[in-house]
């Protein structure tokens, strides 16, 4: 059923405005920190293939929340106000979020198969993973996302929706169930084998230790999948409705539509959590930063009393070894 020239109820456009505010303010902090963090580096442990391909899952979703959700904002307001909305914004709003989330999508499903090699075939992940090689690998996802997301352009947004869920979706959630279970298999394996070769106190201590990052390592990707199928599965549900359901109404059609679009960016404002601020070597970076600001605030707040002038060279000197102390 064609949808497109009839409006959707208010109440959804004042929901669906409220919900693209929320996630946007949620989605472009967190993924702005991580960013800066990979940039800024300041403990010099973020040069690595692995956080280059965060920082890429983070471009992709700070990149969602600072164009596609504000673009979803204003696409709800001219709805609201008019009914009509302009091509162009229609365009701009839906290809951005395509060519965002195709590229978040398949970002996570590299992830996956990054850890997978570090833990199951380490040697060979040191001699051939490189800044450079992981680098290539994020334009080759940016590039198929982009070629990808412009058959919208001839389908439509529910046509290229279904599109989306079995091609991008479907591929990343197979690659995720496999590389976990494959991680799973290995660290069973490693803990066992820990068993068999250590002997006495040795073997105890080395036993529980591997268990305890088995077990650690485990409720991470167990949680990281859960995400992932929390969001992707109920929106790939929708996009099926959508495509065959042949006597849905024009209000359930725009709330599928809706319901959809936004499980799908709310991925983008969890990544962060997920992937970067359970991760030391993040978290580290994050203090660092914070903990750098508030300095430079509180200098700044001490130079601007009036003890503290040109008149007063002696306070100036004094400043300036605490800043060094620093």
């Amino acid at each position: 059923m064609d949808c497109g020239a009839q409006e959707p109820p208010s109440y959804l456009s004042y929901f669906s405005l409220i919900t693209s505010l929320v996630l946007s303010a949620i989605t472009i902090p967190g993924n702005l920190l991580v960013l800066l963090a990979v940039y800024k580096d300041p403990h010099k442990e973020l040069r690595k293939p692995f956080t280059i391909f965060v920082a890429n899952l983070a471009l992709a979703d700070f990149t969602a929340g600072s164009v596609t959700e504000p673009m979803a904002c204003y696409f709800t307001i001219q709805e609201v106000r008019s009914g009509v909305v302009k091509d162009f914004v229609v365009y701009i709003t839906h290809v951005s979020y395509f060519v965002l989330c195709t590229t978040s999508v398949l970002t996570l499903g590299v992830l996956a198969i990054d850890r997978y090699l570090v833990i199951s075939h380490s040697l060979w992940y040191k001699a051939h993973v490189t800044m450079e090689s992981a680098t290539k690998v994020c334009i080759i996802v940016w590039t198929v996302s982009i070629t990808l997301s412009m058959v919208y352009i001839k389908t439509g947004f529910i046509s290229f929706a279904f599109v989306f869920a079995n091609t991008a979706v479907l591929t990343t959630s197979c690659v995720l169930v496999f590389s976990y279970h494959s991680i799973f298999k290995t660290l069973r394996s490693r803990t066992v084998r820990i068993g068999v070769l250590q002997e006495g106190v040795n073997q105890c201590f080395e036993a529980k230790k591997s268990l305890m990052l088995e077990n650690k390592l485990i409720k991470l990707y167990m949680m990281m999948l859960g995400i992932f199928l929390f969001c992707f599965v109920p929106s790939c549900a929708f996009i099926y409705v959508l495509y065959f359901c042949s006597v849905c109404d024009c209000i359930t059609i725009h709330w599928l539509r809706d319901m959809s679009f936004f499980l799908v960016l709310a991925s983008s404002s969890l990544n962060p959590v997920l992937y970067s601020l359970r991760m030391k070597a993040f978290r580290k970076a994050f203090i660092s930063m914070v903990s750098f600001e508030r300095k430079r605030v509180k200098v700044g707040i001490h130079l601007d009393q009036p003890g503290l002038s040109s008149e007063n060279p002696n306070s100036s000197e004094d400043v300036s070894v605490a800043i060094a102390a620093c």
